[in-house]
């Protein structure tokens, strides 16, 4: 009877010690292990996961006021890639290149452009080399201080600029172009107060006489 009680003794313990092996290797310590959620795991190569959904391939949901997800990497090593050059919504960044945006200029600096307007014709003439304008009439631009510039048609080759809200109080250079179809060329010149935010622009021909242009654009340069 004492042979069979330490055969069991013996059979009990190998079988114990086969399980304990077997819950090490199914606690994701190597690569094919399981993953074990609540728990530690280890593997050093790459896992993937593939789907074929229209939904989300992994869902991670957190109800307890933490992150849902940690990305740690070494130093100077990106914390994940993308494929895609897609927005993604709600993923914002506090600084560019390090830079927060309290440290970008919101005017042009000495010398910068500071303001583009174009303005087109209502109708263009039969030009088949001409790229129509999405739209007609004052077309707008740009700002460096984040305000929309206006172009709207006073008269007979006058135009009129303004940009709102206005430039700060500096000086600005004013660059006109205007382009007409055919042979005769046009030429183009601003005037108003150095800081605006109106400033007026007369085409007209070699003649000196006013004459109305199907392009005109102006170009605003701080001067200090």
């Amino acid at each position: 009877m004492r042979t069979d009680l330490l055969k069991g003794v013996v059979l009990g313990a190998l079988t114990a010690a086969l399980v304990l092996t077997a819950a090490t290797a199914m606690a994701g310590t190597g690569v094919g292990g399981v993953f074990n959620l609540g728990q530690k795991n280890t593997a050093n190569k790459q896992s993937t996961l593939r789907a074929a959904t229209s939904g989300k391939a992994l869902q991670l949901v957190n109800t307890g006021g933490g992150p849902a997800l940690g990305l740690n990497v070494g130093a100077g090593k990106a914390p994940f890639t993308v494929n895609s050059g897609a927005t993604v919504q709600n993923l914002s960044a506090d600084t560019l290149d390090g830079i927060d945006s309290n440290g970008f200029a919101r005017q042009g600096g000495l010398g910068g452009i500071a303001v583009v307007a174009r303005w087109y014709a209502p109708q263009l003439p039969a030009d088949p080399t001409f790229v129509q304008p999405d739209r007609y009439g004052g077309e707008g631009g740009w700002a460096t201080n984040g305000g929309s510039p206006v172009m709207t048609k006073e008269g007979t080759g006058w135009y009129r600029m303004k940009v709102d809200p206005a430039l700060s109080g500096q000086a600005y250079l004013l660059f006109a172009n205007a382009d007409a179809w055919g042979s005769t060329p046009l030429y183009a010149q601003g005037s108003g107060p150095f800081s605006g935010p109106v400033w007026d622009i007369y085409v007209h021909d070699k003649n000196g006489n006013a004459a109305d242009a199907y392009y005109v654009e102006v170009v605003l340069v701080r001067m200090n």
